[in-house]
């Protein structure tokens, strides 16, 4: 079905009288939430499920037969048919329950028909008509002298009317014996029969005969070799023909033998039927079911129900369902679609007037308002004096009741209310003629442009000339208005477009060329920020034009864009392209939701006051003819999919096809991926394929459609491909879209924009091996429109920036006198993904917590995540910094008070009230982010710290026991300056030898209890061998000193001497060597991954100053990262750890690929193994065989032999 939008509705049954209850109560629900939940409430599973029921209930129901039917008739009840094969079975299907009925009549039949009424079927042979009873299933036989060229009943089917080659014969079952000829003639065709019995004859020679109730002749006529299938009307007075051979049906009345239609087919046509309202012919192409309007004479539309050409066609008594049946062996039963309504009008030009509605149309010869919600016409002006160059060019809406019209070089102005008119001459010279035109916002000016290359502004009601702009070297093509920045714009047919103020009547910004052709529309967005540019080859660009910025670049791939349409939410744009294209976008990734292609002219894309319908000009001409016939020329309106809450599958080619497609991967049925889906969308969910195939996990379909550069966008829950592939853990869909993303971010930088922050932490949480991969495409050079490469060598870089948008802004880097002296080379990154970049919001935190706890750690090194965190840093450092240096006060008032007043009440005060401040400090820090508090160890230090202190200071004022006092005292000093080691991580230098000691102590647990265990041994030895009296405490002290090579052997005698020289070669020599080792290999782990530890360091600084700036939590804080830095002649990565990871991944894959083809060999050395064991039993078989053959023979030798004896 060509561009169409196949409504289904949501409760629709192929049996509605067999509703469901809870189908429908769920069906009902599921629609509820969609109308009025937020879309992150209704998910994407109740999507799929609302997309799988509606499609399913308009998708064929199949019944699978084993035999080559030609032929079906239905029984009254609707639910048996019975059908005829090729095979010479008779079959009685019920399509409820499935159940098949066969019975062998004869070698081969073509035709049947049913007699309910008598309780017998009749099933066409040769030359012969069998006879089968029900239920008893006995067959009789009707032979004729002559072949059987067709049969007939009549509409109470008590009648049988047989057509032999040269007569008809009536017969009235169940007495098959009593024939009657009623006509006579030579070389009889076809037949066929109306309700009323009103009979059509066809004969070879191909004339056509209708005969009445008593068999007298009505008329004749003379028509090709053609097939009479079908009669019908209410008065009997059309009749449909088939030529198969010519590939056309005819539909031909009665009376005048006048072809009213005509309809060439693609393929032969072998099946007919019409509706009970007479507006709908349906025909059989092949394989597809052809929908055809009688009235508006047109196709509309094309399901293919079936895999082999269509046997037979019926339909329901109440039209509400399809029956066929196809060689393919499948019997359906298809719910009647409601396919969208398209309603046409002649015209020329038209305007839509916002204010009630109403349509202006321009149709050569006369000007008229269209009402049409009720097809009424009210004419506005006589336009016969025009000719083809003095046309009208444009129709514009002033007014609720005041519209105008441009030609030549004149205006009319009409009021639709008095039709009142003025002619207004806007210029002396008649070849001075306008092309284009618009009207202010306010409707108080009109603006001119065209061949004088002057932009004109004229008062609305005078029609007087105020402002005349100059500049333009060629003709002008549009015009536009930007009333918040009071300013008018226009494009000229050299590319170039200019913008004036209102005011004061001067350029605001120098000319942009924005194409190298005629630009021909021209739109804003965006509070007038973005401008959208439409040329006529077929380029859309989208600008900064303040900047002169080059946004995009987008191809619908449709000739001259003649229209675009933004829709009032800004999200979306419609273009029309001149060659038959009509493509939906969308305008936050810039990527095409789907297009129409009508195959012919078209022009004047509008949209109807209330945004529920389309309207363009359609030429009726196909592109291929080339010329437009103006006379041809109409308006089409169809409903606007964009805003319907309709289920529907919208694109270009067949609906059914499509919703096949789906279906197959949604119920996970096998099915081979299509390039021609990729181009169809599901609305109102704004579901494509890529989002079908990354939910259900078929990576190979996604690489394949990612390789056909299919769209990429986000669904009404903000889903895309990725964040689907993401959520659900489906880590080869994953991979399949970051392969991809270098190519498709080369065409277009919008194409991940879309992806959200929620995003980016689901994959730094899962940990995917790709990811870094990812953000390493996602942080690009920017090689954009007029880039400065030099800059004066004063400029500090790197400079970080970021923004709304990912493309960066020259004039946020470096102002005019920057770019003076070109001494240093610059280049611009930016990154092509909004993350959390505001400092303190609750999405910068959760996005560095996701990076500092990931399980894949090289995306710390990537360039995107190494830049986002020396921009964070070196804005919160100084944060940092304080608080280190609050910390060394407290340090050196510590050490003050240790060295000199060590239990001085005074001087204690002070050391307790600076702990305090610090303490404060803490609670804030809990009070801002309680999770990420408890979470940090130096935390913990910090509360002991405190908690020494406070006991310190009370023991003192309070004169307790001075030694406990002094406990208290040291160990505040050795958890102070262990807490001093955490400030060492603000310096890069330092940082590394921070981690690398919490990496020996972590490594180091392990070596420790088996030393402890070492120690404890030896220590119990030497008190068991004791000559001293020592105790068990005093052996383990000696044990220890041996572990670090301090001891005394004097006392020792032989027994201990043997057990000190075991314990120096097991803790001494061994066990230190062993930690040496140990630390040795974590140096080298260290350096490794030096960077990634570094980084990890800095983020979780980062992460803790973020989380005091709690007032900042709930603002908005995803942006688009930009950075300008000197651009170095070799700027890749060379670090260790990058250079070290290239290398294992590349002996990975090199190892998973020799792997995989080893499997490969076994698996072909099994085969053959198979092979030869196969051989190895046929060849046993035969030598069976040919021994069994020669003993056969031996025994009818010795037979012979005795039988001679």
């Amino acid at each position: 079905m060509e561009n169409s939008q196949l409504y289904i509705p949501l409760l629709s049954k192929v049996f509605p009288e067999e509703s469901n209850t809870t189908s429908s109560i769920t069906s009902s629900f599921t629609r509820f939430l969609s109308k009025s939940l937020e879309p992150e409430l209704y998910s994407m599973k109740a999507a799929i499920f609302d997309i799988n029921s509606s499609f399913g209930k308009i998708l064929p129901n199949y019944l699978h037969c084993p035999y080559g039917i030609v032929a079906m008739e239905k029984l009254p009840d609707e639910t048996h048919f019975l059908a005829a094969t090729y095979e010479g079975y008779a079959l009685i299907f019920d399509i409820k329950t499935g159940h098949i009925d066969d019975k062998k009549i004869c070698e081969r039949l073509s035709d049947v028909k049913a007699f309910p009424f008598a309780k017998v079927s009749l099933f066409l042979g040769d030359s012969s008509i069998f006879t089968l009873s029900v239920p008893n299933f006995n067959i009789g036989e009707i032979k004729f002298e002559s072949s059987v060229k067709s049969i007939a009943q009549s509409a109470d089917k008590k009648e049988l009317y047989i057509l032999l080659e040269k007569e008809l014969i009536k017969i009235e079952p169940p007495d098959f014996e009593n024939r009657q000829i009623v006509l006579t003639g030579e070389n009889y065709l076809s037949l066929c029969m109306s309700p009323n019995k009103k009979f059509a004859i066809a004969n070879k020679e191909g004339k056509l005969f209708i005969y009445d109730l008593g068999f007298i002749k009505i008329g004749e006529a003379q028509l090709r070799k053609e097939t009479i299938v079908k009669i019908f009307s209410a008065s009997e007075s059309k009749v449909v023909t088939m030529n198969c051979r010519k590939k056309i049906i005819k539909i031909i009345e009665i009376g005048s033998f006048e072809i009213i239609t005509e309809i060439k087919t693609n393929d032969s046509a072998s099946c007919v039927a019409i509706t009970n309202n007479e507006k709908t012919l349906i025909y059989s192409e092949n394989s597809s079911i052809v929908f055809w309007n009688i009235q508006a004479n047109k196709i509309e539309g094309k399901i293919n129900a079936h895999e082999d050409r269509i046997r037979y066609l019926g339909l329901s008594l109440n039209n509400d369902c399809i029956y066929s049946c196809g060689i393919d062996g499948k019997f359906s039963v298809l719910k009647y679609p409601e396919f969208s309504v398209e309603k046409t009008k002649k015209a020329h030009k038209f305007e839509v007037n916002p204010w009630n509605g109403d349509i202006i149309i321009h149709t050569k010869k006369e000007l008229k308002l269209w009402d049409f919600d009720r097809d009424f016409d009210k004419e506005l002006d006589e336009l016969e004096n025009f000719n083809r160059k003095f046309d009208i060019l444009n129709i514009k809406i002033v007014k609720k009741d005041i519209i105008i019209y441009l030609y030549s070089n004149c205006v009319c102005k009409i009021n639709t209310s008095t039709n009142e008119k003025k002619i207004f001459k806007l210029s002396g010279d008649r070849h001075d003629s306008f092309i284009c035109a618009e009207i202010s916002p306010d409707g108080k000016f009109l603006a001119t442009g065209g061949h004088s290359q002057k932009l004109c502004l004229w008062d609305i009601d005078t029609m007087t000339k105020q402002k005349e702009f100059k500049g333009h070297d060629n003709y002008i093509h549009c015009i536009l208005f930007l009333p918040y920045s009071k300013i008018i714009s226009s494009g000229c047919a050299t590319g170039i477009i200019r913008f004036w103020g209102l005011e004061t009547e001067k350029e605001v910004i120098s000319a942009l060329k924005a194409h190298d052709k005629v630009i021909e529309v021209l739109k804003v967005i965006k509070d007038e920020t973005i401008l959208i540019v439409g040329c006529d080859y077929g380029i859309v660009t989208i600008w900064k034009w303040r900047e002169k910025l080059l946004l995009n670049t987008i191809n619908p791939n449709g000739g001259n864009i003649k229209d675009i349409y933004i829709v009032p939410d800004e999200r979306s744009m419609i273009t029309c392209s001149y060659h038959g294209k009509i493509s939906f976008w969308c305008l936050e990734t810039y990527s095409r939701l789907f297009f129409y292609d009508t195959k012919t002219f078209i022009w004047n894309l509008r949209l109807t006051d209330d945004n529920k319908h389309l309207m363009y000009i359609d030429s009726r001409t196909n592109i291929n003819e080339g010329k437009i016939h103006n006379k041809n020329c109409e308006i089409v309106m169809k409903s606007n999919p964009l805003i319907s809450d309709i289920v529907q599958a919208c694109g270009h080619g067949n609906n059914y096809d499509y919703m096949k497609y789906v279906s197959c991967i949604i119920s996970n049925r096998r099915v081979a991926y299509d390039p021609d889906m990729d181009n169809w969308i599901i609305l109102p969910y704004k579901i494509n394929t890529l989002h079908l195939y990354s939910y259900f996990n078929r990576p190979v379909h996604l690489k394949a459609a990612l390789s056909n550069q299919a769209s990429l966008f986000n669904n009404i829950y903000n889903q895309n491909p990725l964040s689907l592939s993401a959520s659900k853990g489906f880590e080869s869909c994953l991979n399949a879209i970051i392969a991809s993303m270098g190519k498709y971010l080369s065409h277009n930088p919008y194409s991940f924009s879309s992806i959200s922050n929620s995003t980016l932490i689901v994959l730094n949480k899962s940990g995917y091996s790709t990811i870094d991969n990812f953000y390493r495409f996602a942080f690009t050079k920017y090689e954009g429109y007029r880039t400065t490469k030099f800059c004066d060598d004063s400029v500090n870089t790197p400079i970080f920036r970021h923004s709304n948008d990912p493309i960066p802004v020259e004039s946020d880097f470096l102002s005019p006198n920057d770019k003076k002296q070109e001494e240093k080379p610059i280049k611009f990154m930016h990154s092509l993904i909004a993350c959390g970049l505001s400092f303190g919001t609750k999405d910068s935190i959760d996005f560095l917590n996701s990076i500092r706890d990931s399980p894949n750690s090289r995306i710390l090194i990537t360039k995107f995540i190494q830049s986002l965190l020396d921009y964070k840093w070196n804005k919160l450092k100084w944060m940092m910094y304080t608080q280190a240096l609050l910390y060394l006060i407290f340090m050196l008032l510590l050490s003050v008070y240790v060295l000199d007043f060590i239990d001085a009440k005074k001087q204690t005060i002070v050391l307790l009230s600076f702990s305090t401040l610090l303490t404060f400090y803490e609670v804030y820090q809990f009070f801002a982010s309680p999770l990420d508090y408890i979470k940090d160890i130096w935390n913990y230090v910090d509360l002991i710290r405190s908690y020494f202190t406070i006991n310190y200071a009370i023991f003192i004022w309070c004169d307790y026991d001075s030694v406990t006092a002094h406990d208290f005292l040291a160990y505040l000093v050795i958890v102070s300056w262990l807490r001093g080691i955490a400030y060492f991580r603000l310096f890069k230098n330092t940082r590394y030898m921070v981690n690398l000691l919490t990496e020996v102590v972590k490594d180091m647990f392990s070596f420790l209890i088996l030393l402890f265990y070492s120690t404890a041994a030896f220590s119990f030895i030497f008190t068991v061998l004791d000559d001293e009296g020592w105790s068990y405490l005093k052996y383990l002290t000696i044990s220890y000193r041996i572990d670090l090579g301090d001891f005394d052997t004097s006392y020792m005698n032989s027994m201990q001497w043997l057990f000190f020289v075991l314990a120096t070669m097991s803790n001494m020599i061994i066990m230190l060597n062993l930690l040496i080792s140990i630390m040795s290999i974590t140096l080298d782990r260290v350096q490794e991954f030096s960077e990634i530890a570094d980084k990890k360091e800095l983020v979780g600084m980062i992460i803790e100053l973020e989380t005091l700036l709690f007032w900042r939590r709930k603002l908005e804080g995803t942006h688009y990262f930009h950075l300008c830095q000197e651009d170095k002649a070799d700027d890749k990565e060379k670090n260790m750890a990058t250079r070290v990871h290239a290398i294992k991944r590349n002996l990975k894959a090199f190892q998973n690929e020799t792997r995989h083809e080893i499997n490969e060999v076994v698996g072909e050395v099994r085969g053959l193994r198979e092979a030869v064991m196969e051989m190895k039993e046929t060849l046993k078989i035969l030598v069976e065989e040919k021994s069994r053959q020669k003993r056969e023979i031996n025994e009818s030798m010795l037979s012979v032999e005795e039988v001679k004896f």
